[in-house]
């Protein structure tokens, strides 16, 4: 019966104790929910353009927005174009994910697509709308799919209006390994390997007739698996889409004005 009582006084000591310790561990933890409501209030997740900038410094600020993009047999990179409460939106090439198994009528859907981002997190995404006249898509991940702390990792594009002008610096991304395809590597850190590709806009526009479209051409180095993802400028600001290139050091790129006209006629 001592012994009871004594485990019971003890307890009664300890309590006050632990509780005070708990509510200071909540107090000192970041409240990532909230963080998140913070960053789409104050559009936090967008990158600045920097007033005057260089190749390396702006690739850093441009990294968290660069996506890997899998389909059923595609591969391509893309970029996060918008990060709402309810989803993430993704621009990429229209054949960086379309099933080409499928006819016309059924272009939206692209089969399962898989999307790793910078920090090696990787999720399936939806299409919400593919033109492959344009070769144009914007894919979705639901926001709640994806943990508030990976969430905040993320960045989001900032297109350009206008078009550069020639000559004016420019940088493509390249992903120099293939993607995860596990969970783990974000929770472990690990993220995917990444470098710029330096290079100069040539012509603002010119035809390709491989595409059979005209396009803004660019001397940058460019590989097999970047389709779909961003041309920066210098100031980290997004001028366009890398569609094609050879391996002569021609770069041809969708440029920003033109995917903005077309996912604001879709209504995104």
């Amino acid at each position: 019966m001592k012994k009871h009582w004594t485990a019971r006084i003890l307890w009664c000591f300890l309590l006050p104790v632990l509780s005070a310790l708990l509510l200071a561990g909540r107090a000192l933890a970041p409240d990532e929910g909230f963080a998140v409501r913070l960053y789409l209030e104050a559009d936090l997740f967008a990158i600045r353009p920097l007033s005057s900038g260089d190749v390396a410094s702006s690739f850093e600020r441009v990294r968290p927005s660069v996506v890997q993009i899998v389909g059923k047999d595609t591969f391509g990179s893309g970029n996060i174009y918008e990060i709402t409460k309810t989803e993430v939106k993704i621009l990429t090439c229209a054949h960086v994910c379309a099933d080409k198994n499928r006819g016309s009528d059924a272009e939206k859907e692209t089969g399962e697509i898989c999307i790793t981002f910078f920090n090696g997190y990787s999720v399936r995404a939806t299409s919400l709308f593919l033109d492959r006249n344009a070769d144009l898509a914007l894919l979705s991940v639901r926001t709640k799919e994806i943990p508030a702390s990976i969430l905040l990792q993320l960045k989001k594009i900032t297109l350009s209006k206008d078009l550069p002008s020639v000559g004016s610096p420019l940088f493509l991304v390249h992903e120099a390994e293939p993607p995860f395809t596990d969970k783990k590597n974000a929770a472990s850190g690990r993220q995917t390997v990444m470098e710029a590709f330096a290079g100069t806009v040539y012509r603002q526009k010119t035809l390709v007739k491989e595409l059979g479209k005209e396009r803004m051409e660019a001397s940058c180095q460019a590989l097999p698996g970047m389709s779909g993802g961003g041309a920066f400028d210098e100031r980290g600001c997004y001028i366009g889409m890398l569609e094609g290139g050879t391996f002569q050091n021609e770069a041809f790129l969708i440029p920003s004005s033109e995917i903005l006209r077309i996912i604001r006629q879709e209504g995104h």
